[in-house]
């Protein structure tokens, strides 16, 4: 697809009359869905990135994860404006929740977009600056990456079927498989240094990245925790 495809419209919310508060909040939900999903595609975006050596597909991506991130804010931003308006009129308390929750859910998400993008300048940094990996580090990274991917797939579960946060134990099984690796790759890092297998720069950029992707998995473990309706 051309970056112009890439344009995200809301399909389930808009700026029309409201039939109820529960029809508007279960529109809302099925926008976080399809949010979810859009984010996930852009993690999938700078895995992809990370091992890209043709540059005009490079600097294709680049652009086309610059404008998800963009397409983020926004969504977040709406989402808001629409779930301030339902907060307008008369709530039950499971209502009141679920709208907080509903809130906590998009931040998460825009921030998630926001850690891809920053990657995503990382890895064009490594790039100009003619950092390189060795094949283990690449390799590590991509195991994060897939690891996040499983994360995000519980993520859009919990968010499906009306948020009923029915898959949280296995949520919580791909946060903590995300968390070892980190902390895997983080003990062995230091090992490598000490070692002299890779420069301290191509390091520096390395550790940038995993701890970047364990961050989005706080914030995917977070996301499925809210879809309970629960949130303080």
């Amino acid at each position: 697809k051309s970056i112009e495809d890439e344009a995200y419209n809301l399909e389930y919310i808009g700026t029309g009359a409201m039939v109820n508060t529960e029809a508007s909040i279960l529109e809302a939900k099925k926008e976080l869905l399809k949010f979810g999903k859009l984010v996930k595609k852009m993690t999938i975006f700078v895995s992809e990135l990370l091992v890209e050596t043709d540059t005009k597909k490079f600097k294709k991506s680049l652009t086309r994860i610059k404008n998800y991130e963009e397409i983020t804010d926004k969504i977040e931003s709406e989402i808001v404006v629409y779930l301030a308006k339902v907060s307008e009129g008369e709530l039950s308390e499971a209502a009141s929740m679920q709208i907080r929750a509903m809130l906590s859910i998009a931040g998460d998400l825009e921030v998630i977009g926001d850690i891809n993008y920053s990657m995503a300048r990382v890895i064009k940094r490594k790039s100009e600056d003619r950092i390189y990996f060795i094949p283990m580090q690449r390799e590590n990274l991509l195991e994060m990456f897939e690891l996040l991917e499983k994360s995000l797939d519980v993520m859009i579960d919990n968010l499906d079927n009306d948020m009923g946060g029915k898959h949280l134990e296995e949520a919580y099984h791909a946060e903590k498989a995300i968390n070892k690796k980190r902390n895997d790759l983080k003990k062995r890092h230091l090992k490598s240094i000490e070692k002299g297998e890779y420069k301290y720069e191509s390091g520096m950029i390395y550790t940038d990245l995993f701890s970047a992707v364990e961050s989005i998995g706080d914030r995917v473990i977070s996301i499925s925790e809210a879809t309970t309706g629960k949130i303080s």
